[in-house]
């Protein structure tokens, strides 16, 4: 016969499935109600393990732009996100760190927003406020089986020691979407929403790397870059100017992750890149014209890592033997066209997008039509909420996802305690 867990207080209780930012604000903000005890069921044996590994192990926290402009960083369903940006935004985020004494600070070029701390202190300051408000946190605990009953929820909880069964008037499911399933964010707890009538939308890989079939570009892996990449195919565009990492399969790197959250929803889409994007192709040709006695690699390698230069203008070598070393007043001006379109207007044969699992979020997740965005309560069912990145939402790079983490798990942890 399975066991319960025994109540700790007389109150009704919430449950919040999910211990990184968005289940571990849902908790602060719920636990803060007189009406209810709070329950943080965590399946790994610590909270934001996920959390540690944002920003390279820097945290980047969130972005310092004006709110209103957080919307155009979101891939899809911007709109769903108004009501919690406006109750937690930015700002309130940081200073809600200020207060606790969590130091932060502003990448100039990008407004990224960086934790000062070790992401560790900030846990362990959130997990202190969570014990001072009484939340009983179940760490290596896993939620299998989720039933409806009268009373709220009935909660399956697997752990070293069986089965136990938790009641709980409310849930919170802030489970987080597929990618970096070792930090626990799997999936698999949409599969239990399933059986309870949830349903979510396709899933796909978001912030990932793109894999190409271009040697010229991949027999140098581990240059770093910035670059514009677009392309264009029914609805879906994407025309940015960023920094890339070369890879041994492709491409990697803010700007190459960002159009892959794009190219995910596309099949057969034209993709073009500028490896010189902050010079003018008129400047390139006035370098040229000026300079007949210097060699293509001479020219190039000024705009461009030199290695990258020599393997690109190694394509012209097969149809102009010498060209590449040659004084640029003995090359034709056709060749010198094609040499600058290599640089300028690349045309990437991309294969394919890194996998799911080594994705830093991910697409699709509980549609959101049957989610009341100014409570995150769903519509069908009574006293449930979710919240992060479990929804069908995701953003560019820049600290955008774990603002909406925070945001929708403020939202959700105020709205099921009231």
């Amino acid at each position: 016969m399975e066991e319960k867990y025994q109540d700790f207080d007389d109150r009704e209780a919430i449950a919040v499935i999910g211990g990184g930012p968005a289940g571990i604000l849902a908790a602060i903000e719920a636990s803060k109600s007189d009406n209810y005890s709070v329950y943080l069921i965590e399946r790994n044996d610590e909270l934001g393990k996920k959390l540690k590994i944002t920003g390279g192990g820097r945290c980047n926290i969130t972005n310092f732009i004006q709110i209103d402009e957080f919307y155009s960083n979101v891939v899809g369903n911007d709109k769903f996100l108004i009501p919690s940006f406006s109750k937690f935004s930015n700002v309130d985020l940081m200073n809600f760190l200020s207060k606790l004494g969590i130091g932060t600070e502003i990448e100039e070029k990008t407004n990224k927003v960086y934790l000062k701390d070790t992401p560790q202190k900030l846990i362990d300051t959130l997990t202190g406020i969570m014990l001072k408000n009484k939340v009983n946190i179940l760490f290596s605990h896993t939620c299998n089986q989720v039933e409806i009953n009268e009373e709220g929820f009935l909660l399956k909880l697997e752990s070293s020691k069986g089965i136990k069964d938790l009641t709980v008037k409310k849930l919170i499911c802030a489970t987080g979407g597929y990618s970096y399933p070792k930090t626990g964010s799997d999936g698999l707890f949409m599969k239990v929403l399933e059986d309870i009538g949830i349903k979510h939308t396709k899933i796909l890989p978001a912030l990932t790397s793109i894999k190409i079939d271009d040697p010229y570009i991949t027999r140098v892996p581990g240059i770093s870059l910035d670059t514009r990449i677009w392309f264009k195919k029914n609805r879906v565009k994407y025309d940015e100017i960023g920094p890339i990492v070369v890879t041994h399969t492709g491409i990697s790197g803010p700007n190459a992750m960002d159009a892959s959250s794009f190219l995910n929803k596309i099949d057969d889409a034209t993709v073009r890149i500028d490896l010189i994007p902050t010079v003018p192709r008129e400047t390139i040709e006035k370098d040229i014209n000026d300079n007949k006695k210097k060699s293509l690699i001479d020219i190039f390698s000024k705009y461009c890592p030199q290695r990258l230069v020599a393997n690109i203008l190694d394509e012209l070598e097969n149809d102009n033997t010498g060209v590449s070393k040659s004084n640029v007043g003995e090359i034709s001006r056709k060749t010198i066209d094609i040499a600058i379109k290599k640089f300028k207007e690349r045309e990437l044969n991309v294969v394919g997008l890194g996998s799911i699992e080594n994705s830093i979020v991910t697409s699709g997740g509980i549609g959101l039509k049957r989610i009341d965005p100014k409570t995150m309560e769903s519509k069908d069912v009574k006293g449930l909420y979710f919240c992060g990145e479990l929804l069908d939402i995701d953003c560019l790079t820049g600290g955008f996802n774990l603002q909406v983490a925070f945001s929708t798990g403020f939202l959700a942890g105020v709205n099921a305690g009231n």
